[in-house]
């Protein structure tokens, strides 16, 4: 069932500007939808949060994966068209190049592969297009904003009530011993269509209304921002998203199906993991068995083709989790009702 129906069930009711500020932090900001689209049955329990402050960036956990290999990746190449049968598949660019393999992974986002910019021959499954279209596309946008000075509360999250919901609801303090001390950075999220809405437009007007709440909050005597990173994941074709959540009544058959092989075309990715969809392991993880089984089919050992759900229901492990899922509803307004008497800009 959807998180609004389970939390009015328990007599949560969003119904005012501070409520529904401390509803968007704890479900769109930990799963980049509202109440109505998020699942219960996608919620779990709160777990500890990581920021990265490795100034060598993020992918640096990632290079020494690739380095053994890096002389066989082909950059800028833009995949338009992909053939598979049991004989092998071909890939077909923009550019009008081809290559052909015995075994193909795939590893485009459940957003490239339903934007239908790649083309499949023969057209994808009825099963196949039916798991993708329920891994909804998240759209989270991530804003750092410098400033010359800091004038801000000294707390790490500082939360802001509106009457328009989803306005900049939190300001995350990165001015702080741990993170970034010294940096006067201010980090601030939204989520959703107000989330595709910020990415489409330019950064200046984007600073302007980030700028507009501030001063609401903190007096019109506060400097402005000098330098605004925004991050555009719906922007960027290749991606089209930040991340992956199932839509309400999708089964744990559904992601089976998403990452069944069609003939020799196998296929990986967060959205493809019904244990870590949403999460960078996701990837690697689906990515790497499937590689194993490839490998295996190459080397004649197990290569077994997949024959879709056609009853996808719940299975008995979604049955047995629905009691914990209440719990974290339950857990969830105890958190809301707690935070509620916090004061709230």
């Amino acid at each position: 069932m959807p998180a609004s129906v389970a939390l009015k069930l328990l007599g949560w009711v969003s119904n005012t500007p501070m409520k529904k500020t401390l509803s968007w932090f704890d479900i769109d900001f930990e799963y980049g939808g509202n109440a109505d689209v998020t699942s219960l049955n996608n919620m779990g329990f709160p777990g500890e949060d990581f920021f990265i402050t490795d100034q060598r960036g993020y992918w640096t956990l990632f290079s020494d994966f690739y380095k053994s290999f890096q002389d066989k990746i082909l950059l800028n190449k833009t995949v338009s068209q992909i053939s598979y049968s049991d004989e092998g598949v071909t890939v077909v660019t923009t550019g009008g190049e081809i290559f052909t393999a015995d075994y193909t992974l795939s590893t485009f986002s459940s957003g490239v592969l339903g934007s239908g910019s790649v083309k499949f021959d023969p057209p994808l499954p009825e099963w196949k297009k039916e798991a993708i279209f329920r891994m909804r596309p998240v759209y989270f946008t991530k804003i750092f904003l410098k400033f010359p000075r800091d004038f801000w509360d000294d707390h790490e999250w500082i939360m802001h009530a509106s009457q328009k919901e989803g306005q900049f609801p939190t300001f995350y303090d990165l001015d702080r011993p741990g993170f970034f001390p010294g940096s006067t950075i201010l980090f601030t999220t939204v989520t959703g269509d107000e989330a595709r809405r910020v990415e489409a437009q330019d950064d200046r007007k984007t600073m302007e209304e980030v700028m507009e709440v501030l001063r609401k909050m903190y007096g019109p005597n506060i400097p402005n921002a000098t330098e605004i990173h925004v991050s555009k994941w719906s922007q960027n074709p290749f991606v089209r998203a930040s991340w992956t959540d199932p839509v309400v009544g999708t089964s744990w058959g559904h992601f089976d199906n998403m990452a069944g092989r069609l003939n020799n075309l196998f296929f990986a990715g967060e959205s493809t993991s019904s244990d870590w969809y949403g999460f960078v392991q996701g990837g690697y993880f689906t990515g790497r068995d499937k590689a194993n089984e490839i490998a295996s089919c190459i080397k004649g050992g197990k290569c077994e083709s997949y024959e879709p759900g056609t009853e996808l229901i719940y299975s008995q492990r979604a049955s047995r989790m629905n009691a914990c899922r209440m719990k974290v509803v339950i857990f969830t307004c105890t958190f809301l009702s707690v935070i509620s008497g916090l004061n709230i800009r």
